[in-house]
Order: C-alpha cells, then sequence, then structure tokens
C-alpha cells in the first residue's frame, strides 16, 4: 500500500503539471491573439509525436520496466513547461506542448502497466480507481492552479510553476525510495508480436473504440471550454473554475465508484456513462455563464470519470501474457491520435460553423456509442 500511496503522490505531481500547461498554453495562445484554428493546433501538438511512438514506448516498458521510462518522462515534462516562460512567443507554445505530451505519454504508460502488477489481480480495478482518483485532484489542481497563476502572476510565472512539479517524481524514482514491481517478461512468451494481434479480441477491439469515444469527450471539453468561456466573456479564473469543477466531479465519482465495482457489470457502467455524457455535451451550447457552465461541466464530469479505471483494468485482463505495455501503448496511441486530430478539427469547425455544432455532433457520437456498446453486451449474453 506504500508503495502505491507514493506511486499515485508523484503521478499528481506530474498529472498536475500537465492538465495546468494544457489550459495554460490554450489561455496564452488566445491572448496572444491566435485564431481558434491555431489553439487547436497547439493543442493537438500534445498528441501528435506520442501518437507515433505510444506503441514502442509501451514495449519498452515491457521489457526494461517502468523507473526509466518514468524518469525521462518527468524530466521532458519539466523542460516543456519551462519553454514559455524563457520564450513567451506561440513558437514556445508549439515546442512547449510538444515536450509536455512527448513527456507525459511515456510517463503515463510506464505508469499504467506497473500499477497493474502492485498487489494481486483482483486488486487491479481498485488500484486504477485510486489512481484516477489522484488524477481527479490533479485535475482540479492543475485547471485551477492555471486560472489563477495567470491573473494573479501572468503566464510566464505560472507556466515556469508547473515546470517544477515534475522534478519531485524525478528526485524520488532516481534514489529508487519508490519500489516499483516488474511484469511478466515479454521474452518468455515466443512467437512474432504484431500490434494488429491485439485486435483480434473483440473485447480488447471494444476497449480501443470506447477509449476513442472517451477521448473525443474528454478533448472537447478540455479544448473548447477555454475557447468558449472566452467567446462569452468569463476570465481565466472563470474558466478555471469552471474546469475545477468537472475536475471535483471526477473526484466525486471516483471515491464512489468502489461501491459499484463490484456490483454492477463494468461493460454497462461504460455503456451509460457514454449516453450520459453525450446529453450532458449537447446542453453546452445553451450556457452562457460560469455558473451553468460549471454546473454542466460538474455533470460531465461524474459521466466521462466513471469508465477510465475500468477500461484499464479491463485491458490489463484481456491483453495477451508479457504484452500489457504493449496493448497500453495501442490504447494511448489512440488516445494521443485523438488529442492530435480532434482539437485541430473542433477549432477548423467552430471558426467556420460555431461552437455549437461541435458540442452536439459529438454529443450524439457519445451517445451512439453507448446504445451501441449495450447492443454488443445484450447480443454476447443472448449467445450460447
Amino acid at each position: 500500500m506504500r508503495n502505491l500511496l507514493l506511486l499515485i503522490g508523484i503521478s499528481t505531481l506530474c498529472h498536475t503539471a500537465a492538465s495546468g500547461t494544457r489550459v495554460a498554453a490554450s489561455l496564452f495562445a488566445i491572448h496572444l491573439g491566435e485564431s481558434t484554428f491555431a489553439v487547436g493546433v497547439i493543442t493537438g501538438l500534445y498528441g501528435f509525436l506520442p501518437m507515433l511512438l505510444a506503441v514502442s514506448s509501451g514495449r519498452l516498458t515491457d521489457r526494461a520496466g517502468a523507473r526509466m521510462p518514468m524518469i525521462i518522462g518527468a524530466t521532458g515534462m519539466a523542460l516543456g513547461a519551462v519553454l514559455p516562460y524563457f520564450w513567451p512567443s506561440v513558437m514556445a507554445l508549439y515546442a512547449s506542448t510538444t515536450l509536455m505530451g512527448c513527456g507525459f505519454m511515456l510517463y503515463n504508460i510506464a505508469l499504467q502497466n506497473v500499477a497493474g502488477f502492485l498487489g494481486k489481480p483482483e486488486d487491479r480495478a481498485m488500484n486504477f480507481n485510486m489512481l484516477s482518483l489522484g488524477f481527479s485532484i490533479s485535475n482540479l489542481l492543475g485547471s485551477l492552479l492555471a486560472g489563477l497563476g495567470i491573473d494573479a502572476i501572468g503566464h510566464g510565472y505560472t507556466f515556469l510553476g508547473m515546470a517544477l512539479l515534475p522534478v519531485i517524481p524525478v528526485i524520488i524514482l532516481g534514489f529508487s525510495i519508490l519500489k516499483l514491481p516488474r511484469g511478466p517478461d515479454p521474452a518468455a512468451h515466443s512467437g512474432k508480436h504484431r500490434v494488429l494481434d491485439l485486435l483480434r479480441d473483440p473485447k480488447l477491439v471494444w476497449l480501443f473504440i470506447l477509449t476513442t469515444l472517451l477521448t473525443t469527450g474528454w478533448e472537447l471539453f478540455g479544448f473548447m471550454i477555454p475557447v468558449y468561456g472566452s467567446s462569452i466573456g468569463l476570465s481565466a479564473t472563470a474558466v478555471g473554475l469552471v474546469m475545477s469543477s468537472f475536475s471535483a466531479a471526477l473526484l466525486v465519482i471516483r471515491l464512489i465508484l468502489p461501491a459499484f465495482i463490484k456490483r454492477v457489470d463494468p461493460w454497462l457502467l461504460i455503456s451509460a456513462t457514454l449516453i450520459h455524457a453525450g446529453i450532458i455535451f449537447s446542453l453546452f451550447p445553451f450556457a452562457h455563464s460560469a455558473l451553468w457552465l460549471g454546473v454542466l461541466s460538474f455533470l460531465l464530469g461524474l459521466g466521462l470519470g466513471c469508465p477510465q479505471p475500468l477500461v484499464v483494468s479491463l485491458l490489463h485482463r484481456h491483453a495477451p501474457a508479457g504484452r500489457v505495455g504493449e496493448a497500453i501503448g495501442f490504447r494511448q496511441a489512440m488516445i494521443y491520435a485523438s488529442q492530435c486530430a480532434m482539437p485541430v478539427l473542433f477549432g477548423a469547425v467552430s471558426a467556420l460553423v460555431g461552437t455549437g455544432l461541435v458540442f452536439w455532433a459529438v454529443a450524439l457520437g457519445l451517445a451512439g456509442g453507448g446504445l451501441a456498446g449495450r447492443r454488443e453486451r445484450e447480443e454476447a449474453k443472448a449467445m450460447p
């Protein structure tokens, strides 16, 4: 338990830096007078290189363990976060988001791999829920600190403060204060491994589809709220508070999720939360104040926050032995593909036709995915 809590603690620091700089980068780009399309490109760079490197990074954690990838990832995050402080320009934001994305990708894949081997297999869902609790706190702190910091001390010093957070995990991991387990050795499982082999398992395929849908929802919220909030005249602090209400909901749902984990079928729970998120997203274009945006953000967080620990736990259960990191890497590649493409798409569409259509299109996709997931589950149960 000590190792798990320490792992959650240092990962919360890294995730706070990642979520905080993400909000700060969007608001800084808007402050510099960049278009919504440019803001989308800046945000999308969080996922471009990680999309290409995620599977290789997952294989690396399978072979080499988690410690060194986590150290390298946290170091990259610190370097990426500090760039806009020394070089306050849009070019620095392009470089910063690229470095931050690559660093957090490497750290996060190693983290999800090693967290599944702490304790017994039946503890995985609870372990990932506790880890998600830490990420909920970091989402809350990151958005709030970014908004308050920008209004109080400016964009540059806010980035500098975020850059200090990943330094602590580098120290703790570098001096081996935290003991990390190793998963099965992939060399012990003979045969040529191709990443597309993972798609032969229907359960893994559906988990990857769920990942894409959930990431699209998270990306829409993370990108559009700063843009939409600024368009209706909200301050950086107000935008940060709205986004923090989403993070507060993540904390709430993950506190009560253990009561459902052993009582409700995880596939059914995931499908229901997708439908819930679709309904909430459809209401965002009708909110024109920080209060109503905060209420909707909180309700959205209750939905989108529920499936994450369940999906990762199920991925550990169904991934081939010795290839958990690779499966996590493939999932992360899909996440980063969405992070790369969706903000650019959202920015382009919102610039052409407004934000309402973007919210409604994603709402339809999430609700449709939830309904399809329920039908697939019912058909599987009906088969002899």
